[in-house]
């Protein structure tokens, strides 16, 4: 990121291929945070290209309801900063990290942190 001093970047390239939700037939591991995903929980699958090798990944639903609110985030801090004639570098994450993502742009971008929360009730009410 251009203007931040945080070390987190995101580096390589995503191109999605199919998203969506599953219920867990067996145990597994979230591939975000590494905690287990139950049997019968509810998980988000994700299958694209890393780098041009394909990836599939299994995210469970607290990790998945981070990342929505973090692209929201993202998002509102893209046009943040296009609003202030700045430079925005401001990019998505590699799986594992993104908590980093996050406490970067809370640290960085003050409009990322508004619609982060925002996201994150909005999606909590939902549920």
């Amino acid at each position: 990121m251009s203007h931040c001093d945080c070390d987190w970047e995101a580096n390589g390239t995503w191109e999605d291929i199919s998203s969506s939700w599953h219920r867990a037939r067996k145990e597994r591991r979230c591939d975000e945070c590494g905690l287990t995903i139950r049997k019968g929980d509810r998980y988000h699958r994700t299958v694209g290209k890393w780098e041009g090798d394909l990836v599939t990944n299994a995210i469970c639903a607290l990790c998945t309801r981070i990342n929505v609110a973090h692209w929201n985030g993202i998002h509102a801090a893209r046009k943040a900063v296009r609003e202030r004639g700045e430079y925005s570098s401001y990019e998505g994450y590699v799986i594992g990290e993104l908590r980093c993502a996050v406490a970067c742009m809370v640290k960085c971008e003050p409009a990322y942190l508004v619609a982060f929360r925002q996201s994150w009730h909005e999606q909590k009410a939902a549920a």
